[in-house]
């Protein structure tokens, strides 16, 4: 899918819904896609991928909070608000089968 081994974020998206082909999960994808993308150059290399999936797997506690932090503050303003948890929660939603 990448022979660069750099995605922007349409091809992240087409990736991403081919493990939820029953819904729509671009919006949910978008905010995965903002959370590994740390230098917010519009594009998620190999090396952001893995050092995501590393902290997420291998990371401390710690760590792990303030990356899903990171993936839950859209806005990225500091705060995860109530308006803020609706539209995540809507795009899991999305994410699921339309059935």
């Amino acid at each position: 899918e990448c022979p660069s081994g750099v995605v922007n974020e349409d091809t992240f998206k087409d990736i991403y819904a081919q493990f939820f082909p029953q819904g729509d999960a671009s919006t949910y994808a978008h905010f995965l896609f903002n959370a590994f993308d740390t230098d917010h150059n519009g594009s998620v290399s190999f090396e952001d991928f893995v050092m995501g999936l590393s902290i997420l797997l291998r990371g401390t506690v710690q760590e792990k909070l303030i990356w899903a932090f990171n993936l839950y503050d859209i806005n990225k303003d500091g705060y995860i608000t109530k308006e803020v948890h609706y539209v995540l929660i809507i795009s899991v939603n999305n994410g699921r089968s339309q059935s």
